[in-house]
């Protein structure tokens, strides 16, 4: 068992939820896993172990670990919320066209003036970067080509 999920059974011990083979599943995917992945991902993981786990279980469980700071909530303005399970300082690269999310890592601190906050306490941080993957990318090129080859073909 690692450290990460040691700390998340004792938070959420402490915040009064009863930690059933079904949410220790869930504990165990997430820990597993840094394919950054939905909640109906980690429910069809955690049915493969447990086919009659319920989606509140799983949905609530995923929930409570956001509101205790256990995980981060990735939003996007299309798609399912994916949730960040790596505790460790990194950027995460999103693709805008197909919403993979890719760990990087950090290689300087971001600089940000706090003072100007005065009270604000920070817990954690997070760094997201939007652009397009290698394989969008190449996809939308060949869309592009595709589209220059029809309208010639049109105009002519």
């Amino acid at each position: 068992m690692g450290k990460t999920i040691a700390q998340w059974k004792k938070s959420l011990k402490e915040h009064g939820m009863r930690l059933t083979p079904q949410r220790d599943a869930i504990l165990e995917y997430l820990e597993s896993t840094r394919s950054h992945p939905t909640a109906q991902e980690v429910y069809e993981e955690v049915r493969k172990r447990f086919p009659y786990v319920s989606r509140a279980t799983v949905y609530n469980t995923l929930g409570t670990m956001t509101k205790l700071g256990l995980l981060v909530e990735i939003k996007r303005a299309a798609g399912a919320v994916r949730y960040e399970t790596d505790p460790t300082p990194h950027a995460n690269v999103i693709c805008l066209r197909c919403g993979s999310v890719e760990d990087v890592p950090i290689l300087a601190a971001p600089k940000v003036d706090l003072e100007s906050m005065p009270g604000f306490e920070v817990v954690s941080t997070y760094v997201e970067i939007y652009g397009y993957c290698a394989d969008c990318r190449k996809e939308m090129e060949e869309e592009e080509k595709a589209r220059g080859i029809q309208e010639h073909f049109r105009d002519n």
